[in-house]
C-alpha cells in the first residue's frame, strides 16, 4: 500500500520554514514487536458475495486481506493463523466444539511460506468462537510471550459452545496482556454486539467491514501505526516587539500512536502562512523517535508573532502541524488560524506612568493635532481656526478622550504655548491648559512641538518641490547668504532649539506640576514628548509614491534632519529632567512608519503624492501646476508657495482650501499613521525607560510658585516707527501690528531675529495686509533684535519687512529670570523658513507710519 503524501500546497508552506540541522532523538530501546494471533472464521457463510460488484465471495475477500497483510506487518513481527472450523486436524474444544486449526504456529514472519498456506483456506461448518479464541491466547502464552495481539474476523454469530464474549473476560484476567481486535465482515446486528463485546473486554477496538475492500482497509489499520494529533493554541495571540514584554505565543502537539503497532521514526513539525507574516521558530521540525502503541509524546513551539499593520488588526495567521511516522498509513495534519493582534491598543495595556490616568492633555503642533488623519472636528477646519484637530490622533481613542482634550493646534511653535497663535481665534496653548485643569484635574501631558521652529515640514515640501539637499544646505556659491551645513552649525541649531522646548516644558510643568494642581491629580504629573516620526524610508531609495519627487539622496538627507531634530528634543528633555521637571522623551514613535508604511510605500502611514487629498486635484497635477510657478532669482529657482496656484488652476475659493488642506496635510501621518503612534507610545509605557520614567516622576519635585509666565499687552504700535528709532520692547509682551503689500491669502512668516526664532504665520488678507498681536518670546536676551515679516509681494516677488528693536537688560520681570538661568535662548534653525524671502536681497526697514 502506498502512504499517503500531504498535499502540494502544504508541502510548500513548510519548506518555506528553514529547519535546522536535524537532532538526534533520545537513545531508545529498540522495542520487539510482540506477537500476533489472527484467528479467522471459515464457516459456511464465508461462501457468500463479498458484497463488492465483482461478485467475489467472502473467504477470497479475506485470502486477499491476509495476503496484503503479510506484506505490511514490520518485519520480525511473531504471525500465527488459526481458522475456524476445521476438519483432520481440527482442534476440540472442551464443549466438542472445533477449535480450528492452527495453519500455522506463532512464528517469525515468513510471507512466503504463509502466504501458501493462506491461499488453501476454504469455508465450511459452523462458528465455534469462543473455542477458537481460547485456542490462540493458549497459543500466545505458550509462546512465551507476556503481550500479544488477537485479530478476530468473523461474519456472524458463534454458533457453538460458551459465549465468546465469556471467554474473552476469562482470558483478560489470565495475566497475559492480550488485546483482542475483532472485525465484522458483514456481520448481523447481534453478531456485531458479539465481537463489540470480545474487544471491550479486553481493551481493544472492533471494526466494522462492509465488504473486502473495508476488510483490506481494516487489516491495513491493524498492521501500521496510527498517528493521531492534538494541538492546542491560542485563539489570539498577542504581537510583541523587542524585550518590552516576555510574553510568547505557545502552541503545544500531543502525537499519539493509536494503532497497534510500534511507530518508527515518528516527528511534528509547524509551518505557518507566508503571506501573513510568518515568524521564526526554533526548531520547526522535531523528531520523537519511536512510539509504542498506545505511547504519546508531547512537543511545543514558541514564537513572538509580527505586529499587524493598524488596518489589518488584529491579523490572522494561519498554521498547519503535520505529525507522522515512516511506518505510518499516513500523516496526521491540523489546522487552524490564529488571531494576532497588537498588543498595545487600548488603555489596558497602558504601562504605569500611563495606566488609569483618564485625563490626558495633548499639546503642541500638526502632529499631534491630527493633521493628515481626516474627520476635523467642528470649527478646527475653517479659515478663521485651521488647527486641525482630529479624534483620530494618537491616544485619543484608546484612552476615550474627549475632543476637549486636543489642545494642539497645526502650525504651532513653541512661542505659542504662551502666545494666541497668528492667523488662529484660540488662546495660548497654556491658557486652554489651565481651562481644561479647571474641569477635571490633568493627569498626564504629551506633546510634539519644534518641527515648525526647525523648518522641518517646509524643507520637505521643498524637498517635493526642488532639490532641497542642495539648494537648502550645502552648495555655498548657490546660495552665498545662507551658511554651508557644518557640523557647528548644526550643534548651534540644536542648543537653540533645546533652549526654546525647554520653555515650553517649563511653562507646562508649571501648569500641572504646582502643589495645587498635583494635589487634585493624585501625585505628579508626567510630560511626554514623542519623537516626531521619519516619514521616508531610513536607506536611500527611489520613491514611486511620491512620483520619484524625491531622491534618494534627498531621502538620505530628509532622514539626518530628522535624526537632528528628535536629537534636539531628546537632550532638551534630558535638561528639563536636570532642572526637576518631569519631561520624558518616547523614541518609539520615530520609527513607527518603518519599515513599510513611509511615503515612499504603497499602504504609507503619512500622506503622500499617492495618496493626496485635496479638491479633487491629484498629487502628480499638483507637481505640474508647482513646476510652472517659480521663482527664479539668478542661477537659484526657488519654489512658489502653494497660495499662487489658485489662479493657475482655476480654482473656486473652497476648491482652493481643500487644495490647499491637502497641501498642508502633505507627510503628516494619515489615520493608520496615528493609530502606529499609538501602539508605539503604550509599547513605551512598558518598558524598561518607562520604568525609570516613572521613578523620577515619583520623586520629581512641584514647580515653584510663580513660575508661570504671564504675558503683558502694550498698546505700542510697531508699525508706528519714526525713521531710525530703535525701540526698547518688553520680552514677554504682546505688541500689535500692522503690515501690507503682501499678496492676497498668501502666508507671512514672523520671525525675531538675533538667534532667530520663529513666531508663527499670519494669512494676508484680500488687500494683502496683515494684522495681528506678536509676543515677543520672555526669554530674549537682552541687546539688538529685529523682527521680521517675509512673504510673497503683491507684485509675486518676494517681500521681506524688517523692524529693528532692541531688549534692554533690565527688561525682564524678575519672575521669568529663573527660565534664562538654563540658557533657553533662541531658535537658529528657523533661518530654514525665512530662507525663501531672503534669497531676494530685498531687506527694508519700516520708516515711520509705512504699513508695507
Amino acid at each position: 500500500m502506498i502512504r499517503r503524501a500531504a498535499a502540494p500546497a502544504v508541502i510548500a508552506l513548510l519548506l518555506a520554514v528553514a529547519a535546522p540541522p536535524a537532532i538526534a532523538a533520545p537513545a531508545l530501546s529498540e522495542p520487539q514487536p510482540s506477537p500476533v494471533a489472527i484467528v479467522l472464521d471459515t464457516s459456511g457463510s464465508m461462501t457468500e458475495s463479498d458484497g463488492s460488484a465483482s461478485g467475489r465471495i467472502k473467504i477470497d475477500g479475506a485470502k486477499i486481506a491476509l495476503l496484503d497483510f503479510l506484506q505490511q506487518v514490520e518485519p520480525g513481527t511473531p504471525i500465527g493463523l488459526r481458522n475456524y472450523p476445521a476438519e483432520g486436524e481440527a482442534t476440540e474444544s472442551e464443549e466438542g466444539c472445533s477449535a480450528g486449526k492452527a495453519q500455522f504456529e506463532i512464528q517469525q514472519r515468513d510471507p512466503t511460506a504463509m502466504a501458501a498456506l493462506i491461499r488453501t483456506l476454504q469455508a465450511d461448518g459452523d462458528t465455534p468462537t469462543a473455542a477458537a479464541l481460547q485456542a490462540a491466547a493458549d497459543e500466545i502464552a505458550r509462546a512465551g510471550g507476556t503481550q500479544g495481539t488477537i485479530v478476530l474476523v468473523s461474519d456472524g454469530e458463534s454458533n457453538c459452545g460458551r459465549d465468546p464474549c465469556e471467554v474473552a473476560r476469562e482470558i483478560a484476567e489470565s495475566g497475559i496482556d492480550l488485546q483482542t481486535i475483532t472485525v465484522g465482515f458483514q456481520v448481523s446486528g447481534a453478531g456485531a454486539q458479539e465481537l463489540q463485546c470480545i474487544a471491550d473486554q479486553t481493551g481493544g477496538k472492533y471494526i466494522s467491514a462492509n465488504d473486502s475492500a473495508t476488510l483490506a482497509e481494516a487489516f491495513d489499520e491493524i498492521s501500521r501505526p496510527q498517528i493521531h494529533l492534538g494541538v492546542t493554541y491560542p485563539r489570539v495571540a498577542l504581537a510583541q516587539v523587542g524585550n518590552d514584554r516576555s510574553g510568547l505565543a505557545r502552541i503545544e502537539a500531543v502525537v499519539t500512536n493509536t494503532g497497534q503497532r510500534i511507530a518508527r521514526g515518528t516527528f511534528a513539525r509547524i509551518g505557518f502562512d507566508v503571506a501573513a507574516g510568518a515568524p521564526a521558530v526554533v526548531r520547526p521540525v522535531v523528531f520523537l523517535g519511536n512510539l509504542e502503541p498506545g505511547e504519546e509524546r508531547r512537543v511545543a513551539w514558541s514564537f513572538r508573532p509580527s505586529v499587524p499593520p493598524a488596518d489589518r488588526n488584529p491579523m490572522p495567521l494561519p498554521f498547519t502541524v503535520i505529525a507522522g511516522a515512516q511506518n505510518s498509513v499516513a500523516d496526521a495534519e491540523f489546522e487552524a488560524t490564529i488571531q494576532v493582534r497588537d498588543a498595545f491598543e487600548t488603555a489596558a495595556d497602558a504601562g504605569p506612568i500611563l495606566a488609569g490616568r483618564k485625563t490626558i492633555a495633548i499639546l503642541g503642533d500638526s502632529f499631534s493635532a491630527g493633521e493628515g488623519a481626516d474627520e476635523y472636528i467642528d470649527g478646527t477646519d475653517t479659515d478663521e481656526n485651521p488647527c486641525h484637530r482630529s479624534r483620530r490622533t494618537y491616544l485619543i481613542k484608546a484612552f476615550a478622550l474627549p475632543d476637549t482634550n486636543i489642545i494642539a493646534c497645526s502650525g504651532a511653535v513653541t512661542n505659542d504655548f504662551q502666545a494666541p497663535q497668528p492667523g488662529h481665534t484660540e488662546d495660548p496653548q497654556i491658557d486652554q491648559l489651565k481651562a481644561l485643569g479647571q474641569g477635571q484635574p490633568v493627569e498626564a501631558v504629551v506633546l510634539t512641538i519644534g518641527g515648525n521652529d526647525f523648518g522641518f515640514k517646509k524643507v520637505v515640501i521643498s524637498c517635493v518641490i526642488d532639490d532641497c539637499s542642495r539648494r537648502i544646505y550645502g552648495a555655498g556659491e548657490l546660495v552665498p547668504a545662507f551658511p554651508k551645513r557644518s557640523d557647528k552649525f548644526v550643534e548651534e541649531q540644536i542648543h537653540a532649539l533645546g533652549g526654546a522646548l525647554q520653555t515650553a516644558y517649563t511653562q507646562v510643568n508649571g501648569v500641572v506640576n504646582q502643589e495645587a494642581a498635583r494635589a487634585a491629580a493624585g501625585g505628579p504629573v508626567p510630560i511626554l514628548v514623542p519623537a516626531y516620526p521619519l516619514p521616508t524610508p531610513l536607506t536611500a531609495q527611489h520613491c514611486p509614491q511620491m512620483f520619484e519627487r524625491l531622491s534618494p539622496t534627498e531621502i538620505k538627507f530628509l532622514v539626518e534632519l530628522g535624526g537632528q531634530l528628535n536629537s534636539a528634543i531628546e537632550k532638551a528633555t534630558e535638561a528639563a529632567r536636570d532642572d526637576g521637571i518631569p519631561a520624558f522623551y518616547v523614541p518609539n514613535t520615530e520609527m513607527a512608519f518603518q519599515p513599510d508604511h513611509t511615503v515612499c510605500h504603497g499602504e504609507p502611514y503619512a500622506r503622500s503624492l499617492a495618496s493626496f487629498n485635496g479638491a479633487g486635484v491629484n498629487g502628480r497635477e499638483l507637481i505640474d501646476a508647482l513646476e510652472q510657478t517659480v521663482w527664479r532669482i539668478g542661477p537659484v529657482t526657488i519654489p512658489n508657495p502653494i497660495d499662487r496656484l489658485r489662479a493657475k488652476l482655476k480654482l473656486t475659493k473652497a476648491q482652493f482650501g481643500a487644495l490647499k488642506r491637502g497641501f498642508i496635510e502633505l507627510v503628516h501621518p494619515t489615520q493608520g499613521g496615528y493609530a502606529a503612534e499609538t501602539r508605539a507610545i503604550l509599547r513605551w509605557s512598558q518598558s524598561p525607560d518607562a520604568e525609570a520614567a516613572a521613578s523620577f516622576l515619583a520623586a520629581s519635585p512641584a514647580a515653584p510658585s510663580g513660575s508661570e509666565i504671564e504675558i503683558e499687552t502694550s498698546g505700542f504700535e510697531l508699525g508706528q516707527l519714526s525713521p531710525g528709532q530703535v525701540p526698547v520692547l518688553q520680552g514677554g509682551t504682546a505688541y500689535p501690528l500692522q503690515a501690507g503689500g503682501f499678496e492676497p491669502q498668501t502666508q507671512v512668516q514672523i520671525v525675531v531675529h538675533s538667534a532667530p526664532r520663529v513666531l508663527g504665520e499670519a494669512t494676508a488678507s484680500e488687500r494683502g495686509a496683515v494684522e495681528l498681536e506678536v509676543v515677543l518670546p520672555p526669554d530674549l536676551a537682552p541687546g539688538e533684535h529685529e523682527l521680521t515679516l517675509t512673504g510673497v509681494g503683491g507684485d509675486g516677488e518676494p517681500r521681506e519687512i524688517v523692524i529693528p528693536f532692541r531688549i534692554a537688560g533690565d527688561s525682564l520681570p524678575s519672575t521669568q529670570e529663573a527660565l534664562l538661568l538654563g540658557g533657553l535662548f533662541g531658535l537658529a534653525a528657523s533661518a530654514l523658513c525665512g530662507l525663501i524671502a531672503f534669497l531676494s536681497g530685498r531687506r527694508r526697514r519700516l520708516s515711520a507710519g509705512e504699513k508695507g
